[in-house]
């Protein structure tokens, strides 16, 4: 069956994901430091810190969403490779390289 061989091209991005690791745990540390300034918040320079800690945690959290939205994507697009493979392993050249 050679001449029946599929040859996959699609790669699943690996530092996609290492990104993604990062922004949830940036996201997890700054969802702990951000309420904290406004809890004892008593002037308004006090509030105007509490209020960038908040916005920089939702960047951080808009920044995972779509992350993780691409991340997602990437693993829908390569999906029906990895079902063609689990259905015909004879057909999957020796090395396939889906990371």
């Amino acid at each position: 069956m050679p001449d029946q061989e599929i040859f996959y091209t699609q790669k699943l991005p690996a530092e996609l994901l290492s990104i993604w690791w990062a922004f949830w745990i940036f996201n997890g540390i700054s969802g702990q430091v951000a309420p904290r300034p406004a809890r004892i918040a008593g002037t308004v320079s006090e509030i105007q810190i509490s209020t960038v800690a908040s916005l920089v945690d939702n960047i951080i959290g808009v920044a995972l969403a779509l992350v993780t939205v691409k991340m997602i994507n990437s693993y829908a697009d390569v999906e029906p490779l990895l079902i063609e493979i689990s259905e015909n392993p004879e057909s999957v050249p020796k090395k396939v390289d889906l990371l």
